[in-house]
């Protein structure tokens, strides 16, 4: 089958040959996957490199040898080279080299090529590298495995979506995310998410224009490549089986260990009177003997026993959640076709105990047929259902969960009865106020979250006369999701009466791909290969919401089983749809393996886009030199030499279906239907536009034992899509606008070393780095700064994004109170004047707190400039045992902690909540050089660069121990063919400076976290 896949993507040189008198032979060479001709197989005679030729487009031969010749050397990209011996009339079966197809990428479009033959920057990920790891969306197990792309998971809720960034944030209006491809067909992270990981057979990442721009208007944050496994001509039957099982854990106690114990609360409120009756003796000091007692006594709270406090992270978040997954695979194929197919189930729960769950069960079907020599056909199909449960109130200040609430209750309050059981039906009374605890909420508020979804894409591909390759591709995904939400009305605390939510939505998108390649060899030295398609991508979404109240039992909770009059609501619906049309080309040249050059140009038209601007082109060039194989070819150090570049332009279009256009919105007026005029529209909304440029090198040292892959790139945006604020005379927020203009400059580096390579033993490092410098170069109205309402993110002009907070100076020895330094702006020079301001450390300095003249760019990036990851894998291969070790990084990252603006804050309003320890040194008169401000409202936390924190981190990802059973174990009766097991434990430690629960979001701002979570794991896998 690969017979052509491989000629097509890369033909070695003809051997120029030289007659000899003696004799001619003829043979025939096949592939021994498919059977099938391998075409353009070089043949040459051992001990006569100048003696040789190339299979023609049958696989046939002939070659006029020497009498004294004996030996042909018969070798192919992708095949094994053979030495036979010479015969008048010969029949040469070449075998399947897996270690070259590991080079093979995906470069858009056309066939598959070698790598070391390709100019643009691509990065390859195996299926070795994603197996076996226990993630619900794969991308998270690709964190620092490829230099220049950042992946970050923000939550440890299972059915949490991981962030991925590639060469840094590339607009400051329209989406960062990178655009998904499975197997020709673009997709969205939600199907990436339902993908199995063991379908996977390796995953590229097209990183710079040279290999992005054949994409055109969606290729701007970069391009990520999912092709998922096939079957192999010729291959018997191959049926593999695993299974695997684990728990999560919480990965960080945080700050936790720094809260008071109840005893120390006691002292710290009685101390500052807290629940003091008004009427209580002045003379009588107020103790926390006293203050329990009023607890106890008068207001009630849902107190423990003294001096047994409540481990509240624990109660929220201290379940050793389950992971569960079992998968099935059948490989194989016939000389004509080819076949994979997969079962697989995954259920992981969260550790809250506010229920998070994310189940999936999927499947695949993966068929290819060689119809004809000149026709293959293909099919993959996969579908996924799966089952959420996200856990409530994270992100927010909710008392009742969460790490926030278990920062913030009292430890002396308890949510168990005295017999050591959970309150439920009750309320846990704490000073403020009741709460229920989780256990009622997932009780009496049930929810179901499914979604039904299916991919399917089918190709034909004709080669109708040698060299041309015609292929036509028609895919679809489907989404379809129902969610339901119930409050029963039997619920303890509730009023009898229950409510239902029911939403639906379904989206489908349709893709259209059409090509021809052709591959001319214009002689030995000089290739040529012509790429010309069409693609058109429909989508179309729509959904509605329905809400019902009034029901009187939990048996009947349907929508139409609500009462009437004064509980009905409006239900909502919504309807979305946008449309591309593209064409596109690409020239790759190949002169003598030593030069390879290609240029590519498309034309992208999208729906979302005004009608004066609503087509872009884009365009880019690539070149890359093999030095080795032309300059130093018999060097013993260095074994490989690649240099490239490349510049072009790619599209950013993802911003909303209808920003262009201006929107009639509808609202009620009493019993009537109003309508207005919602958004402005701008008729002139055209394409983002990037200009990327790229330097790279790749060597090989000592026979490839070592490999260093180094890239420069620099990345410009232009015409940025930017939801720019209205002036308020016009009745509009916000509208997009082609405005503004931003760089990301960076390099990235990958080094892989065979350290140790023995019989018996071998040792392997890879590590990636990336360093991005982020620039704003423009912004709209003129304006060299501009702050994003209510994100506390600033651009800043020269600049990288920021974060931006007032700048605190210190407690005021002499007073407690708070200080902060004074910009130098034009406002707060006008305000700061006289006695509002003071001079510390050679600046103005003011306890006149005002939030907006006192907040200005802190220096601090938004993104981290440096990320990447390193790896070490020790194989003792006598015994076969395999430790392998993953880790991942990410250096000057800033986070706020807004956590600490209640656990710090030193005043009235919060002395009901438990505090950090470092509220112990307050400032008193005499403690004047306290770091936390004197009690009252003049110490009250304001949201100020305190709360600013480095949020670096090193993570061990993954450290994993596998033992395969020798094959001696197995005999020929068996039906067990192969066998391993593994125990893997991920995120087992973390190095950071950061005081929160988890430093590893992509996040301006952190709070009330849903860490991730550390698992451990075992599991077992039979081939059959």
């Amino acid at each position: 089958m690969k017979r052509l896949t491989l000629f097509f993507l890369c033909l070695f040189a003809s051997i120029s040959w030289a007659a000899a008198q003696n004799r001619t032979i003829k043979g025939t060479v096949i592939s021994g996957e498919d059977n099938l001709p391998v075409i353009g197989a070089n043949v040459v005679v051992v001990g006569e490199t100048t003696i040789g030729t190339v299979t023609d487009f049958d696989g046939n031969f002939t070659l006029s040898v020497p009498a004294k010749a004996k030996q042909l050397q018969v070798s192919y990209t992708g095949l094994k080279t053979q030495i036979v011996q010479i015969a008048p009339q010969m029949k040469i079966v070449l075998q399947s080299d897996t270690e070259v197809l590991k080079d093979l990428v995906v470069v858009g479009y056309g066939t598959a090529r070698t790598i070391k033959s390709v100019a643009g920057s691509i990065a390859r990920v195996s299926s070795d590298q994603l197996q076996e790891k226990p993630v619900a969306n794969i991308m998270d197990a690709l964190q620092g495995q490829v230099a220049g792309m950042n992946v970050a998971t923000s939550s440890g809720d299972p059915n949490a979506v991981a962030s991925v960034q590639i060469h840094g944030n590339g607009s400051l209006g329209a989406s960062s995310a990178p655009l998904y491809i499975i197997d020709g067909v673009q997709t969205t992270p939600g199907v990436v998410a339902s993908l199995n990981s063991n379908d996977i057979e390796s995953i590229s990442v097209l990183r710079d224009a040279s290999a992005t721009a054949i994409y055109g208007a969606r290729a701007a944050n970069g391009v990520i490549y999912i092709t998922t496994k096939r079957g192999k001509s010729g291959e018997q039957a191959r049926i593999t089986a695993s299974a695997q099982f684990g728990i999560s854990q919480l990965i960080s106690r945080g700050e936790y260990n720094n809260m008071m114990d109840g005893e120390t609360l006691l002292a710290y409120q009685a101390r500052h009177d807290f629940q003091k009756p008004y009427d209580w003796s002045k003379s009588k000091p107020w103790t926390a003997d006293d203050l329990w007692k009023q607890m106890k006594d008068v207001k009630n709270f849902t107190l423990g026993e003294r001096g047994h406090d409540t481990d509240w992270l624990d109660y929220f978040m201290g379940k050793n959640a389950p992971t569960t997954q079992a998968d099935l695979s059948l490989m194989g194929g016939s000389d004509k076709t080819t076949y994979f197919l997969s079962f697989g189930y995954f259920d992981q729960e969260g550790i809250s105990r506010s229920t998070s769950e994310f189940t999936k069960y999927t499947g695949r079907l993966n068929l290819e047929n060689r119809a004809k020599d000149w026709l293959k056909i293909g099919l993959n199909m996969t579908g996924a259902f799966t089952k959420a449960k996200t856990s409530r109130g994270f992100g927010g200040a909710y008392v009742d969960g969460g790490t926030f609430g278990a920062l913030f209750q009292a430890p002396y309050i308890t949510p168990y009865y005295p017999d050591g059981s959970p309150i439920v039906d009750e309320n846990i009374i704490t000073a403020f106020g009741p709460i229920t605890s989780p256990y009622y909420s997932n009780k009496n508020y049930p929810r179901k979250d499914e979604t039904d979804l299916f991919a399917a894409s089918a190709y034909a591909q004709l080669t109708p006369v040698k060299g041309l390759t015609l292929k036509t591709l028609g895919g679809v995904d489907l989404n379809i999701n129902h969610y339901r939400a119930s409050a029963l009305p039997s619920a303890a605390l509730g009023d009898g009466l229950g409510q239902r939510l029911e939403s639906f939505s379904k989206s489908r998108r349709f893709t259209t791909t059409n090509t021809a390649e052709y591959k001319w060899d214009i002689n030995d030295n000089n290739r040529l290969t012509f790429l010309l398609g069409q693609e058109y991508v429909a989508y179309k979404g729509l959904g509605f919401q329905a809400v019902s109240k009034g029901q009187q039992d939990d048996r009947f909770l349907m929508l139409q089983q609500g009462q009437m009059g004064n509980f009905l609501s409006l239900p909502s619906s919504s309807e979305s749809e946008y449309a591309y049309n593209s064409y596109f080309g690409r020239i790759n040249y190949d002169f003598d393996r030593f030069l390879f050059l290609d240029a590519t140009v498309r034309n992208d038209a999208s729906s979302r886009f005004g009608d004066n601007h609503r087509s872009g082109w884009f365009y880019s060039f690539g070149a890359m030199a093999d030095l080795h194989e032309k300059l130093m070819p018999d060097n013993e150090k260095v074994s490989s030499l690649q240099v490239k570049a490349s510049y072009g332009t790619t599209g950013n279009s993802e911003i909303g279906n209808y920003s262009s256009m201006a929107l009639v919105g509808s609202s009620h007026y009493t019993d009537g239907l109003a309508l207005s005029v919602i958004s402005a529209g701008n008729p002139d909304l055209s394409w983002e536009t990037q200009k990327k440029l790229n330097f790279g090198a790749a060597a090989g040292f000592f026979n490839d034992r070592l490999n260093v892959d180094l890239d420069f790139y620099l990345r410009k945006t232009t015409d940025m899509l930017m939801d720019v604020p209205m002036p308020y005379s016009t009745g509009f927020g916000y509208r997009y606008e082609n405005v503004g203009a931003m760089e990301n400059m960076g390099v990235d580096l990958t080094l892989d070393a065979s350290i140790v390579r023995t019989k018996d033993w071998a040792f392997n490092a890879k590590a990636t780095f990336n360093y991005n410098k982020e620039k704003v170069t423009e912004l709209f109205y003129g304006l060299d700064e501009y702050e994003i309402p209510g994100t506390s993110v600033r651009y800043v002009v020269g600049d990288a994004t920021q974060l931006s907070m007032p700048d605190f100076a210190r407690i005021n020895p002499e007073n407690g109170a708070p200080q902060w330094y004074v910009p130098n702006t034009p406002a707060a020079n006008e305000y700061y004047q006289g006695d509002r301001v003071k001079e510390y450390k050679g600046r103005r300095v003011t306890e006149d707190f005002n939030d907006v003249l006192l907040t200005g760019a802190t220096g601090k990036k938004r993104f981290a400039p440096f990320n990447g990851g390193f790896s070490f894998n020790l194989s003792w291969l006598k015994v076969g045992l395999t430790l392998q070790a993953d880790f991942a990084y990410s250096l000057g990252k800033y986070m706020i902690n807004n956590d600490r603006f209640f656990t710090e804050n030193n005043s009235e309003d919060f002395l009901m909540s438990n505090h950090s320890t470092r509220v112990l040194d307050e400032w008193t008169p005499e403690n004047k050089n306290g770091k936390i401000g004197k009690f009252g409202n003049s110490g009250n936390m304001q949201f100020d660069t305190r709360l600013l924190e480095n949020s670096s981190f090193l993570r061990m990802k993954n450290l994993q121990l596998t033992y395969q059973l020798p094959s001696s174990v197995f005999s020929e009766k068996t039906v067990i063919s192969g066998a391993k097991v593994y125990v893997l434990a991920r995120n087992l430690f973390t190095v950071t400076k950061y005081k929160g629960f988890d430093p590893e979001p992509i996040s301006n701002l952190s709070m009330n976290q849903f860490p991730n979570t550390r698992q451990f794991m075992a599991g077992v896998q039979l081939q059959f």
